[in-house]
């Protein structure tokens, strides 16, 4: 059976449809979960038709998927305004990235339902390590700017577990009430503290 070709959105009213849609899987999700999330319940929450939906989105894994690519963009874009905000410290720069991904992962509708969607993990595994080479990369440059004496390899290998340390914590984080998640988003930036200084320790010889 050949599929039909997912609809490009070019013009703004195709772009908004689009985001409504999005916006529409992210309530879904929140409410019932991935196992509430069907190209159908997507269309009568965003209050259009079927058809349109699957112009857009042919499944309910494409849907997940491009909700899933919204969260990085979005997720990216606060991590970056975040660190714009500090200097070269890179014990600042570590605490105003775990709050970064703390904030988003705790407001952004649809993300802890998405990410804890144990029905798509081979999707969100395919998502995830897209995701952590894009944003490895960029911190690999941070890190390079910041501390010169780390190569290219070296660079990437603290970026690399950095990253992984990060996101790791707070996805346990996400499964907890309020309470506990605070605390053991503190505690990521404690790991990453102390990470990044004995890192930082071995380079300075101190």
């Amino acid at each position: 059976m050949t599929r039909a070709p997912v609809r490009k959105p070019i013009q703004e009213r195709a772009q908004q449809r689009r985001a409504s849609l999005l916006d529409a899987t992210a309530r879904v999700l929140d409410a019932g979960g991935y196992d509430a999330l069907t190209t159908n319940a997507v269309a009568l929450e965003a209050g259009a038709s079927i058809g349109t939906v699957y112009q857009y989105f042919p499944s309910r894994e494409d849907l997940l998927a491009g909700l899933l690519d919204r969260h990085r963009r979005r997720l990216q874009a606060a991590i970056d305004a975040a660190i714009g905000e500090v200097g070269d410290d890179p014990l600042a720069v570590a605490d105003r990235t775990v709050d970064a991904f703390a904030e988003v992962w705790r407001h952004e509708p649809g993300y802890r339902a998405a990410w804890t969607a144990t029905q798509a993990q081979r999707l969100l595994a395919r998502t995830g390590d897209e995701w952590s080479a894009r944003f490895t990369g960029r911190i690999v440059a941070r890190l390079k700017s910041i501390v010169p004496a780390w190569g290219p390899a070296e660079a990437r290998l603290v970026a690399t577990t950095a990253v992984h340390l990060v996101s790791g914590l707070l996805l346990v984080a996400m499964t907890h009430g309020p309470r506990t998640e605070a605390r053991l988003v503190a505690e990521t930036k404690l790991a990453l503290r102390a990470y990044l200084a004995a890192r930082l320790t071995a380079v300075h010889g101190r």
